[in-house]
């Protein structure tokens, strides 16, 4: 039988992880150059991180941790929020995020996203994303939010 070429299996998300990992890592064979050079001056990382959005929702999915360090290495990488935020809260069906069901890695999530910086100031796309998800769209909001789940 075949396998319907949309669905994402588990296996697919460990080879997505350890691209993600090549990707992420100092590249000191040049990928991410001959990648540049091949998608006319694309950014592999960036490339790569923003595929992740399309992947279902899955707080065991293991590109989250890379993820996570990469953002909290550096704040700028905006996609990097965008890709966790994709893979580990769903879509708001109702007018907010039941905030009672959110797990450990959701909040840790969100928990990192609060103590950025710059991705609060500078991405025109955050509010969005989070209120498409039933999220707070402030910093203050979801540090309030946070507070109230003991975090």
């Amino acid at each position: 039988m075949l396998r319907d070429p949309n669905a994402v299996t588990e296996d697919d998300l460990i080879v997505l992880g350890g691209a993600l990992l090549l990707c992420l890592r100092d590249d000191h064979n040049g990928i991410s150059v001959d990648y540049a050079e091949m998608a006319d001056g694309a950014d592999l990382q960036q490339d790569v991180t923003e595929a992740l959005t399309n992947l279902p929702v899955s707080p065991t999915n293991p590109t989250i941790d890379p993820l996570l360090a990469t953002f909290t290495r550096d704040d700028q990488f905006y996609e990097a929020m965008h890709a966790l935020l994709a893979m580990t809260i769903p879509l708001a069906t109702t007018n907010g995020a039941d905030r009672a069901a959110l797990g450990p890695t959701q909040i840790y999530v969100l928990t990192q996203l609060a103590a950025a910086t710059t991705i609060w100031d500078c991405d025109m796309t955050l509010h969005d994303l989070l209120a498409e998800r039933g999220l707070p769209t402030t910093k203050n909001k979801l540090n309030f939010m946070l507070a109230a789940l003991g975090q």
